[in-house]
């Protein structure tokens, strides 16, 4: 493909992308994350999203590689199975149809849960499918992305409370990380 932008913003499911380059290599669901590479075959950046915007088809979205390669070296230094790990997977509600559709207030951001795992500290903590997380440690979560975000500062054996609400309102859990199985 060839690189026709330079310092682009879109948004994405989990908010904007910043400084991303445009190209015209196909980026479709599920071939994402893939190299984009130079004539001289140089990683240049990592495929990241496909749009169509009015009719056009094929313009893509990369990550440019001086803006991965941090990304990368704390992944090497500090492998994902040695981050805590709450024991569950979880969704963006940041729509009011999100936040309704769980019975909700339109209002409520945060982050759902999706999945609890048996015998996680989630499970222990007695967290449920629908429960949707706003705070973590004292901090607001706005989706599904800000709650990683959270999370990727804190380390197994940390203890982090969570401010929940479901359609019976809102509670208070602490519990603590753990490595990912």
């Amino acid at each position: 493909g060839i690189v026709s932008g330079l310092d682009r913003t879109i948004d994405g499911e989990n908010g904007k992308l910043t400084g991303l380059l445009q190209t015209d290599a196909a980026i479709n669901p599920g071939n994402s994350g893939g190299p984009l590479v130079d004539r001289l075959g140089r990683l240049v950046g990592i495929n990241t999203a496909g749009v169509r915007q009015g009719g056009a088809e094929n313009i893509g979205f990369a990550i440019a590689i001086d803006g991965a390669l941090p990304v990368i070296t704390r992944i090497r230094r500090v492998p994902p199975a040695a981050r805590g790990w709450l024991g569950i997977a979880y969704g963006s509600v940041d729509t009011d149809a999100a936040a309704v559709q769980l019975g909700l207030d339109a209002s409520v951001r945060g982050a759902a849960v999706t999945v609890v795992y048996p015998g996680g500290p989630g499970d222990r903590a007695e967290l449920a499918v629908g429960d949707v997380i706003v705070a973590a440690g004292g901090t607001g979560v706005e989706s599904a992305a800000a709650l990683s975000r959270i999370l990727a500062r804190l380390d197994v054996g940390d203890e982090v409370e969570l401010e929940l609400i479901d359609s019976a309102g809102p509670r208070l859990v602490r519990l603590t990380l753990v490595r990912r199985r």
